[in-house]
């Protein structure tokens, strides 16, 4: 919710909610959306995600999140322009990291302050890591 309401601030039609509710479906408008972006790794609602936004417009572009391989080649069967795997992004980010830092210890060290302040202000905005709101 902290991230629509940021990207409303920058004039960034965002549509926030349950895909279950039939009242996000008519805010979403559905004939201008450019892209449609699913955080949730449910499968069977990135399906209806994907199946609602491309029967609504088929130039919109669809991103969906998966927790398995398998469940990400099926968001790719059904239609789903990119499945977001943060588990692989994850460790993609850290082998960039590793190739951008392995000879410049000074670069770590400022990348390191800069994560830790970014951190402090995603806590102050009360951002925290999905699984801990299940716990």
């Amino acid at each position: 919710p902290n991230t629509i309401k940021e990207l409303i601030k920058q004039n960034i039609h965002c549509v926030y909610g349950d895909i279950g509710d039939t009242e996000i479906w008519d805010k979403m408008e559905l004939p201008q959306v450019h892209y449609v972006i699913s955080t949730v790794p449910d499968k069977f609602d990135n399906k209806l995600i994907i199946k609602k936004v491309k029967s609504g417009n088929s130039a919109a572009k669809v991103f969906v999140t998966a927790n398995q391989i398998n469940d990400a080649l099926e968001l790719y069967d059904a239609g789903a322009d990119y499945v977001i795997l943060p588990h692989f992004l994850g460790g993609d980010h850290v082998a960039f990291l590793l190739e951008e830092f392995h000879k410049d210890v000074a670069k770590m060290i400022a990348h390191k302050i800069h994560h830790i302040k970014h951190l402090h202000q995603r806590k102050l905005i009360g951002h925290e890591h999905p699984i801990s709101h299940h716990e």
